[in-house]
C-alpha cells in the first residue's frame, strides 16, 4: 500500500472508540453470521466449508434448541455470554522506507502495511499496574514493533496489505510480544537492601508473587484466546469497516519466503493451524495486489514460485 492510502484510512475511521468484544470461540459466530444473510437451515450449512463449526459444544447447544431447524442472526447472538473480553482497536502504520522491504520490513511487495493493533482494556490495564508497577515503561512491549505508542498497551497487531479497488486484502502478519513475554518473564533483583526490582531491563514493583499472580490470573486466559481474537478482529474490520470480502492469508513456507524470514520464523500454527479453524482453503492463486504489483522482480517471483496462500470469501 503506499503511506498516502493508509493515511486516508486512519484519518476516515473513528479514533479511540472503535469497541471490540471477544470470548472463545466467537470467530464461528461471526463467521456463520456473515455466511447466513436471511438465514439457513443446519443441514444448508452442514454441507458448506463452515460444517465443521457447528461442532462447538455452544453451537451443538443452539442448534438443538431451533424449534424449525434454521439459524438466523438473531438466534446466533443468543449464544453470546453475558461477560466478554473487551479491547479496543486502533491503527498504525508500518514501512517507512522503500528498501528493505522484505529483509528488515518483512513485506511481501514494496509499500507500507496498515496495522490494526488490538490494545487491552482497563479491566486488564487496572490489574497489570497494580501487580507489575511499571515505572518508566512496559517491560512486556517491544517498542520497535508497530504497536500503540500513544498511551494504550497493545495484546497484539495484524498487518494488513489491501487492494480497496479489488476488494481484496493479504493478511501479512499476525503476532503478540506482550503475553509471550508476560509468561515467559521473571523478577531479578541486584541483591542490595531495598534494590529495586527489574523483568527484561525495566525496573518494576513487582514482587515474585505479584508477576505470578498476574502470569496466572491475568495473561494466563487471555493466552488461550488472543490469535482467534485478533484474526477476527482483522476480518471484522476489513468486511465491516472497508469493505473487503476477499481475503488472503500467508501459508507457513510461501509467507516465509515472500517476506525473506530466514531465522527466528514465527510460530507455525498461527500459519497452519489457525487459518483452518477459520474456514480458510489453500489456493495456488496469487493476490492480485502481489500479480500485479509494480515491482517487476516480485512479478517474476509470483509467476515462476510455487506459492500457496489460504482465501477466504466474507
Amino acid at each position: 500500500m503506499r503511506p498516502e492510502q493508509i493515511q486516508e484510512i486512519i484519518e476516515c475511521l473513528p479514533k479511540g472508540r472503535t469497541k471490540f468484544y471477544y470470548f472463545r470461540d466467537r470467530y464461528c459466530l461471526d463467521l456463520l453470521s456473515w455466511f447466513l444473510g436471511e438465514g439457513k437451515t443446519v443441514a444448508e450449512v452442514k454441507r458448506s466449508r463452515y460444517a465443521r463449526l457447528l461442532r462447538k459444544p455452544s453451537l451443538r447447544k443452539l442448534c438443538a434448541r431451533l424449534p424449525d431447524g434454521k439459524l438466523t442472526r438473531d438466534r446466533l447472538l443468543s449464544a453470546w455470554p453475558p461477560r466478554p473480553y473487551a479491547f479496543l482497536l486502533t491503527l498504525g502504520r508500518w514501512g517507512e522506507t522503500a528498501s528493505n522491504w522484505r529483509t528488515w520490513w518483512q513485506m511481501s511487495r514494496p509499500g507500507a502495511n496498515l496495522v490494526l493493533q488490538m490494545n487491552f482494556s482497563e479491566m486488564h490495564n487496572q490489574r497489570y499496574r497494580k501487580l507489575i508497577q511499571p515505572r518508566e515503561g512496559h517491560p512486556f512491549e517491544c517498542s520497535v514493533h508497530p504497536v500503540h505508542t500513544d498511551g494504550r498497551l497493545s495484546l497484539g497487531w495484524a498487518r494488513l496489505d489491501v487492494d480497496l479497488d479489488a476488494g481484496e486484502a493479504l493478511i501479512e502478519e499476525i503476532q503478540n510480544d506482550w503475553i509471550r513475554d508476560a509468561l515467559a518473564a521473571a523478577v531479578w533483583q541486584n541483591g542490595a537492601a531495598g534494590a529495586e526490582r527489574w523483568i527484561y531491563g525495566q525496573a518494576v514493583g513487582a514482587d515474585r508473587a505479584s508477576l505470578r499472580r498476574y502470569q496466572l490470573e491475568v495473561i494466563a486466559p487471555y493466552a488461550k484466546i488472543w490469535d482467534e481474537a485478533l484474526l477476527l478482529a482483522a476480518l471484522w474490520f476489513l468486511r465491516e469497516e472497508l469493505g473487503v470480502r476477499r481475503v488472503y492469508y500467508h501459508t507457513f513456507r510461501s509467507g516465509n519466503l515472500l517476506k525473506g524470514i530466514e531465522w527466528r520464523k514465527p510460530p507455525r500454527s498461527l500459519y497452519t493451524t489457525l487459518p483452518r479453524r477459520f474456514c480458510f482453503e489453500e489456493t495456488a492463486e496469487p493476490p492480485r495486489l502481489l500479480a500485479a504489483a509494480r515491482c517487476r522482480p516480485l512479478r517474476k517471483r509470483i509467476r515462476q514460485g510455487r506459492f500457496r496462500w489460504f482465501l477466504t470469501e466474507l
